[in-house]
């Protein structure tokens, strides 16, 4: 099954928020899946690196705590839709090679249609000022979802897994990505239509009348003679060269 594109002019960001120890390895993604026609059954995916977490010695063992704490807020009602922890225990039993080891697991939950932001945040039980807290903002309609990157890469990963129908997105870029970093055209589907548009220049200062000439009648050459399309079709898959 093809995947598909929608492309515009930049993708939307989210942003990162760490504690104070930036050295606190905790990280996290999620799914949305439809549960009925106004409701989507979210599942929270998150990860503590075991070396990140400060043990606690007891007699008979030591244990590492990490906290999950999702908070999840309604921007159009202002109204506080998810507030929740989740404490995550384990016993030390080998350290060995404890840096690559890492504490998994999943949560989930039904919202309601909405446009949410979320705060999704991890902390230290034994240690509460090691953490790192992660905002983002999720529209969802209908058991359906619209949700922010903060990378290309990131949109790509979830679309390629399943996890996201679509990708709305800059044309250049999309295009740029099927050819020559995932160099699997037929995993992928561009979808026409009218999104915006998308251009790319050079820029000059305003009193380089004389370079502009030149730039322009250079340009003008490569599309005169197929050259700019040759190029565009390399790099992008497609001639995207104004006419």
């Amino acid at each position: 099954m093809k995947k598909n594109i929608l492309l515009l002019t930049f993708l939307l960001s989210g942003s990162l928020l760490f504690g104070q120890n930036n050295s606190f390895n905790f990280e996290f993604d999620y799914a949305q899946f439809g549960y009925d026609s106004v409701s989507n059954y979210v599942e929270v995916y998150y990860s503590f690196n075991q070396a990140s977490l400060k043990p606690k010695i007891t007699d008979s063992a030591s244990y590492i705590d990490g906290v999950l704490r999702v908070l999840i807020i309604d921007t159009l009602k202002n109204d506080t839709t998810i507030n929740r922890e989740w404490r995550v225990t384990h016993q030390l039993v080998d350290t060995v090679d404890i840096r690559t080891k890492s504490l998994l697991g999943v949560v989930g939950f039904v919202i309601p249609a909405g446009n949410y932001r979320s705060e999704i945040s991890g902390y230290d039980f034994n240690n509460p000022t090691r953490k790192k807290e992660i905002k983002e903002s999720s529209l969802m309609q209908n058991g359906n979802s619209i949700r922010t990157f903060a990378s290309n890469d990131e949109a790509f990963l979830d679309l390629k897994t399943g996890r996201l129908d679509a990708i709305l997105m800059d044309n250049y870029a999309g295009r740029y990505y099927i050819s020559n970093i995932n160099k699997d055209e037929n995993l992928y589907s561009v979808i026409s239509g009218e999104f915006g548009d998308s251009f790319a220049g050079v820029g000059i200062r305003k009193e380089d009348s004389d370079l502009k000439t030149i730039i322009d009648l250079a340009l003008d050459e490569l599309k005169t003679n197929g050259t700019a399309k040759t190029i565009s079709i390399d790099w992008f898959g497609a001639d995207l060269i104004a006419k």
